[in-house]
């Protein structure tokens, strides 16, 4: 018993003088603690330049300590560890940045989020100056640099591209609002701005307050962007000219332009499908040249009149719009003859347009002057004969031979 006594009591100062042992501080310690301390300052640091700076002070600290009198491997070990989270830390940011700045869809993005995409990676550029040498190798600035470079350029592009896009209209909007609006128009010399002719803000789809504001602001978008050196005069040009045709063709509409009404605008454009329905012929005059004069008689000549989108004729002319854009009337050959699925036309020339109460077509063909008088409700001729009902659209035709005239009544 007395064996066990001592040899229990042995034990427990044996165990005690190891207890203390461990709990003595090892001569690293303090040093480990300050390494830890420094990384965790510099990962909190607010800037990317901030926090490189600090990294390069801590990696000098580590050159001279291990350039010191027996350094501890143990401090070896926690500075390289701390380093290359640090560095492992500003590289993974360096990445969220270009990421952040690579558009995920670039149809959703505009010119202000992609210039703002390139300030942040100009920005990250300059950082990585300071990062070379220090958390990169120079192999390693350079891939990343060259990256940076090369989705700088692609956003650059699209840029340009969204800037010559003609498929949005509120920055040409914001643009009149920001220019027109407040005395500083940009881009070309714009004309007086007008009466328009009858049915043109109903056949584009637009009031005439956002018609203008449109028509100003195309003018003023495309003259800064080249002002700012973002696009070049001729591709500001080119933009331009395809956006007001978009403009003109009712592509920018904000309501409906289904027209059912006689459209002024619309057949001047070569577009009758306003007209497109089904008329009946009430009138029909001519000067026998037999010294009477003109005068209204009954129906003889009964011409097929025919309306299309794209073409009016009453069998004695085609009126229509070319290729070019040029409206044309042109007689049709008397014999009825068909070239191909058309009929043959033996004279056409260039229609000149006079715009009042009523739409004058006149062009010389030949021989003849044709003029079609297009005339919307409420509308008649001093000289017709009673009984033609002033209630609804006609369409007059005559010709110089013989002053033949014919009135057509859309039933």
């Amino acid at each position: 018993m007395k064996n066990k006594i001592v040899t229990l009591a042995t034990l427990t100062v044996v165990l005690g003088i190891v207890s203390g042992c461990s709990a003595i501080a090892k001569p690293y310690d303090s040093k480990i603690s300050s390494i830890n301390a420094a990384e965790k300052k510099i990962a909190n640091q607010k800037t990317m330049d901030q926090k490189t700076s600090a990294l390069k002070q801590l990696e000098e600290e580590f050159q001279k300590y291990q350039q010191g009198k027996n350094p501890y491997k143990q401090v070896v070990a926690v500075y390289r560890n701390d380093i290359d989270q640090l560095k492992g830390s500003i590289k993974k940011d360096d990445q969220k940045t270009i990421k952040n700045a690579t558009p995920d869809n670039p149809m959703k993005e505009t010119q202000s989020t992609l210039e703002a995409k390139n300030a942040k990676l100009k920005e990250l550029k300059g950082s990585l100056i300071q990062q070379r040498g220090v958390v990169y190798t120079n192999q390693g600035f350079k891939q990343i640099n060259d990256r940076i470079d090369q989705q700088i350029n692609t956003n650059h592009s699209q840029i340009k591209s969204y800037i010559l896009s003609t498929d949005s209209t509120q920055k040409y909007v914001d643009a009149y609002k920001k220019f027109t609006l407040q005395g500083k128009s940009k881009g070309l010399q714009r004309g007086s701005g007008g009466p328009r002719e009858k049915g043109f803000y109903a056949a584009i789809g637009l009031s005439k307050s956002d018609y203008n504001a449109l028509s100003n602001g195309i003018y003023d978008y495309y003259g800064n962007a080249v002002d700012e050196g973002w696009i070049t005069q001729r591709q500001s040009e080119t933009a331009y000219i395809k956006a007001q045709k978009k403009l003109l063709a009712g592509d920018y509409a904000k309501h409906s332009t289904d027209l059912h009404e006689m459209n002024f605008y619309q057949i001047e454009t070569g577009d009758y499908s306003a007209l497109i329905d089904s008329w009946k012929e009430v009138a029909e005059g001519v000067n026998p040249e037999d010294g009477t004069g003109f005068h209204w008689g009954p129906i003889k000549a009964g011409y097929r009149f025919t309306i299309s989108k794209n073409q009016l004729s009453d069998s004695q002319i085609i009126f229509n719009r070319n290729n070019l854009g040029v409206s044309k009337i042109s007689e049709i050959d008397s014999t009825g003859k068909l070239r191909g699925d058309s009929l043959e036309v033996r004279f056409s020339n260039k229609v000149s347009f006079a715009i009042g109460d009523a739409l004058i077509a006149d062009a010389s063909t030949g021989p003849r002057n044709y003029t079609i008088t297009f005339l919307p409700k409420g509308s008649r001729v001093n000289d017709w004969p009673s009984g033609i009902n002033t209630a609804k659209e006609h369409i007059e035709i005559h010709t110089s031979n013989m002053s033949f005239s014919e009135v057509f009544e859309r039933k």
